[in-house]
């Protein structure tokens, strides 16, 4: 499938975000996704989809992982991209895309993905604190892998908090600002020491 990724041969849909229309094959993309599935076999204009408020790039790293199985996140991809902040950023974003398009092995891909992020030595905490306001300040989630992840993290380095004035005062907003993500940490530091630890998913 890898070779078919970005070549106007052959395709059979069009995918319309903004001002962009994507072309690619249905086959592909409907084999793993219900709700292409469905948009395809249904009353709908033939061969086109269109994708109200989606952005552009985001649906372009969909599909590209519908080809080929995998998509790594670069730093080329916010300089392209500069809205999307950062890496971890988009990882979430192409993790709601999973579950809004119905694409469960999209969720999967980029929740191993995300976790090896937040988790790796190198990471500024500042953009942990980001995708804490971006998944517990948005919509409330309809499954709880993105929070699980980012408790998790916060779990792995929260003695480094208290070791940085700048750094408390952010996570401190954090816990103000977000009930629910407080809730989750006070509960995840009560259990950090014990086997009763809860199963976050």
């Amino acid at each position: 499938m890898a070779r078919y990724y970005d070549k106007a041969q052959l395709t059979d849909l069009t995918i319309i975000c903004g001002d962009q229309e994507i072309q690619c094959h249905k086959l592909i993309v409907c084999a793993q996704s219900s709700f292409f599935r469905a948009k395809c076999l249904g009353g709908f204009l033939v061969g086109v989809v269109r994708l109200e408020d989606a952005h552009p790039g985001l649906i372009r790293m969909m599909l590209e992982f519908l080809y080929t199985q995998k998509y790594i996140v670069t730093e080329d991809d916010i300089v392209t991209y500069n809205d999307l902040c950062n890496i971890s950023r988009i990882q979430i974003l192409l993790f709601r895309l999973g579950e809004q398009y119905q694409i469960p092995t999209l969720c999967n891909y980029m929740s191993k993905c995300l976790r090896r992020r937040l988790n790796s030595d190198g990471l500024v905490m500042d953009e942990h604190f980001d995708c804490v306001a971006l998944v517990y300040g948005g919509i409330p989630e309809r499954n709880q892998t993105l929070r699980s992840i980012l408790i998790d993290a916060l779990m792995a380095y929260h003695g480094r908090i208290l070791q940085d004035k700048a750094t408390e005062k952010t996570f401190l907003s954090l816990l103000e600002a977000h009930r629910e993500f407080r809730d989750d940490a006070v509960r995840a530091l009560i259990f950090v020491d014990s086997d009763a630890r809860p199963d976050w998913d």
